[in-house]
């Protein structure tokens, strides 16, 4: 069933902000990081006589841009008659989900919708929408699970953010050049569908599905499960760390 899920899996994380974001500044920023941090977040994939190809520009301009911004401008508040209402002071130390039918902001009416539209010509396989309001932005992160993850998206957003904050640009890591992304992709034997067949999975593919909802996981909810758990492991004589990471994965199984 989660091959079936992940196969042609094109996720969107979307991000809520209130406040209104200078998109100028937003897209100056992750062009910079991906040139100099992340030059395969800027890749094209193609599939040519059977093989999965990551093809990174050598140089990103105008006609070859690291990754596709779109931006709808509402001279505006977002509240209004007809939107759905954001919940704007969630509070609690627990985890709450709270289905919110936003796609129409966070995905552009030119964004890749499934697998088969990163296969065209010089598609980029990082698609950012902006939604701007007087009052809130909403970005749209949009890729193709052939090239990330929601682990690696993760990365990509946590190092964007200190690229805005201004943080020592040096500093922060990148992706390696020698990765090899379709290490676990192989064509389906007999099959000219460019759909490929993953050998192994994670649970965090499923998360891609939830473009509907708000998910809200309390840093402290995270923390106090974590520290539960090494406290059990220790008395059983374990070493072993958990990561917030594997708390959150546990929650959503558990969910």
């Amino acid at each position: 069933m989660d091959r079936l899920m992940a196969n042609g899996l094109v996720p969107t994380v979307g991000l809520v902000i209130n406040a209104r974001l200078d998109t100028n500044v937003l897209e100056e920023s992750l062009t910079r990081l991906i040139e100099h941090k992340f030059p395969r977040a800027g890749a094209r994939l193609a599939f040519r006589n059977g093989v999965y190809e990551f093809q990174i520009p050598e140089t990103f301009d105008a006609k070859t841009p690291p990754t596709a911004f779109t931006v709808d401008d509402y001279h505006e508040a977002y509240n209004r008659a007809g939107r759905p209402q954001i919940p704007r002071a969630l509070t609690g130390s627990q985890p709450s989900i709270i289905p919110l039918p936003l796609d129409q902001f966070f995905r552009s009416k030119t964004c890749p919708k499934i697998e088969a539209d990163f296969f065209k010509p010089n598609v980029p396989l990082l698609h950012i929408h902006f939604t701007v309001f007087h009052d809130l932005t909403f970005i749209g992160v949009t890729v193709s699970h052939m090239g990330f993850d929601l682990l690696g998206i993760a990365a990509l957003l946590a190092a964007w953010t200190r690229v805005i904050n201004g943080d020592n640009f040096d500093a922060i890591p990148g992706m390696e050049w020698d990765a090899q992304p379709f290490a676990h992709y192989v064509p389906a034997p007999g099959s000219s569908s460019l759909t490929p067949t993953r050998t192994s999975l994670r649970g965090w593919f499923k998360l891609g599905w939830l473009i509907g909802y708000i998910v809200r996981v309390p840093k402290v909810f995270l923390n106090e499960a974590k520290q539960k758990i090494m406290d059990e492991l220790k008395a059983q004589g374990s070493s072993e760390y958990v990561g917030s990471s594997d708390v959150l994965m546990a929650w959503w199984y558990k969910l």
